[in-house]
């Protein structure tokens, strides 16, 4: 019994994290269960009562209740408590579902489609080594034009310590491609503005974010022209610091 609730509660909570919500006919059609925490729960109380049959085994008493047999020694006692509470410590683990932590870790899977059409991950670069200046503009902006230009003037100096990247989101049913304003190397794509809400960008257009190489993104974000030229001068400054 315990070896087969043991078995259930594991792939229970594998299949809950891989985002399954099925029934898991463990019993058969007598007592379908769909995958959640209520059936983690179940599948806990079967561990416990089933670590307290062993000890009670092994002791080789035979208590003639169930409340007896938890309280007749300090041992029964610790191993139901232990049972317990690795129950309650499995049901905190399993609260981290894939949804949760993809909301807790907003970068996942955002992607940008590059000038030469190459789908790019920002979140994945930083975690290999290059820290990433995200520049989120969009059309009839002049500003925004202007920090392009800006991102596209300073591109070498940038380069030296970050991947600078000018983002201007394209709707549904849009077309893939950046506006002429923004033509450049440095010019990608979001589509529905997918990048931008992952990373939490402001709805100000320019934003500019600074994403470090510990998948963090730098506080506060530089809004406005003045705020973008100002982070894209330390930037510069800090690659020729270095050199």
């Amino acid at each position: 019994m315990t070896s087969a609730a043991l078995v259930f509660l594991l792939l229970g909570i594998r299949a809950h994290r891989l985002g399954s919500r099925e029934d898991c006919g463990c019993f058969g059609t007598i007592a379908a269960s769909r995958i959640g925490i209520g059936m983690h729960v179940r599948n806990g109380v079967l561990l416990a009562l089933g670590a307290t049959v062993v000890v009670v085994a092994a002791t080789g008493e035979a208590p003639s209740t169930a409340a007896e047999t938890i309280v007749r020694t300090p041992a029964h006692a610790l191993i139901t408590a232990l049972a317990v509470l690795g129950t309650a410590i499995l049901g905190a683990l399993i609260l981290r579902s894939p949804r949760q932590a993809d909301a807790q870790n907003p970068h996942v899977g955002a992607s940008l489609i590059g000038p030469d059409g190459v789908v790019v991950d920002p979140m994945q670069r930083a975690l290999r080594g290059r820290a990433q200046l995200l520049v989120f503009v969009r059309p009839g902006c002049q500003s925004c034009v202007r920090a392009s230009a800006a991102v596209t003037a300073r591109s070498a100096d940038l380069a030296r310590i970050v991947d600078a990247r000018v983002i201007v989101a394209s709707g549904d049913g849009a077309a893939a491609s950046a506006p002429p304003d923004f033509d450049g190397d440095a010019v990608h794509v979001d589509i529905a503005g997918a990048v931008a809400e992952r990373v939490g960008a402001t709805s100000a257009r320019p934003t500019a974010l600074l994403l470090g190489t510990d998948g963090h993104v730098l506080m506060p974000h530089a809004q406005g022209l003045d705020e973008v030229s100002t982070l894209m001068d330390v930037i510069v400054a800090a690659s020729h610091a270095g050199t």
